[in-house]
């Protein structure tokens, strides 16, 4: 059967259940096909069994070659996120000191004016 990827409450599940689970159309139940279904089906039974074979090879690399490329780009943006994060770490460390001392005077600078802030 086919891999549920739709949404995961009660009426989308029922719905996609209905749709999939039992007999389905297929070179086994060709009474439950549409006239295009079966004429898709008949297509792909003139086929030589080295062809089918083929055809399955080339869609399953295609499937393979994707899932390949999508883990490359997983750990790419993995790899950017990382260097993204320690550039912001090291901004921190850079900065931090000199924050705490202007934010320490202004404090200081404020409460002695008599212009304090309540919080």
């Amino acid at each position: 059967g086919d891999a549920y990827n739709g949404g995961r409450d009660y009426d989308a599940m029922s719905a996609w259940a209905k749709e999939n689970l039992g007999p389905s159309c297929g070179a086994e139940n060709l009474d439950l096909c549409t006239e295009e279904q079966k004429a898709s089906i008949k297509a792909v039974s003139d086929m030589t069994l080295p062809a089918i074979d083929k055809e399955i090879e080339e869609a399953e690399a295609a499937v393979k070659s994707s899932d390949t490329e999508l883990e490359e780009l997983l750990k790419s943006l993995q790899a950017q996120y990382e260097a993204g994060k320690t550039k912001k770490e090291e901004v921190v460390a850079a900065t931090s000191p000199r924050l705490t001392l202007l934010r320490s005077v202004k404090r200081n600078k404020t409460a002695a004016s008599g212009d304090a802030k309540e919080l």
